[in-house]
């Protein structure tokens, strides 16, 4: 992973849903996210509204970003780069570097309601879906599994005129598998 969807990932991680913490709630806890990468920790209160505003932006919702001056520098090699003066410059440099390359679409949030966790998306189609297929990925599929039989089996059971049909909709139920179609058992 890049450096920049480094920072920008570990950067949106400083909350967890899960746990219940949120690393941008007090000083301490920000000066030492900061100062462990190398970055002075100033404007707390903005950097807290930078995370929540990316993150409800990345998944969808309209959030207004906080008005931060970005400046730009030219070096003796002539390459223009953002002037990094602090966590939240820092941040907003990645992710326009991020932009300029097209790899923002990459940066997600995991769907699992209990989970949250921003991640990178190192798939070559970009079509990852959860931070963790091991763990939150069986999670939400073994539910979207159980709901899709729960559904299978009322509606089964509501077709008690024509009991034919409704062993014909329970042995018949479609689900996903792999990117096949398969018949259940």
């Amino acid at each position: 992973m890049p450096d920049d969807a480094t920072l920008v990932v570990d950067f949106l991680n400083t909350v967890d849903i899960d746990e219940d913490v949120d690393l941008l709630s007090n000083d301490p806890e920000y000066r030492s996210w900061a100062l462990a990468r190398g970055l002075p920790a100033t404007r707390r209160k903005v950097a807290r509204s930078l995370r929540d505003a990316l993150r409800a932006r990345l998944v969808g919702e309209a959030a207004e970003l906080p008005r931060v001056p970005l400046f730009v520098a030219v070096d003796a090699g002539r390459t223009p780069h953002a002037v990094v003066e602090d966590v939240v410059t820092a941040v907003l440099a990645a992710a326009l570097a991020l932009v300029e390359r097209g790899e923002w679409a990459r940066i997600k949030l995991c769907p699992n309601p209990v989970c949250l966790e921003a991640f990178y998306d190192r798939s070559k189609n970009r079509s990852r879906a959860w931070c963790d297929m091991a763990g939150c990925g069986s999670t939400m599929k073994a539910r979207a599994y159980r709901a899709r039989r729960r559904g299978a089996t009322s509606s089964a059971t509501t077709t008690t005129a024509n009991p034919g049909l409704a062993a014909s909709v329970r042995s018949t139920a479609i689900t996903p598998s792999s990117g096949r179609d398969r018949l259940l058992p």
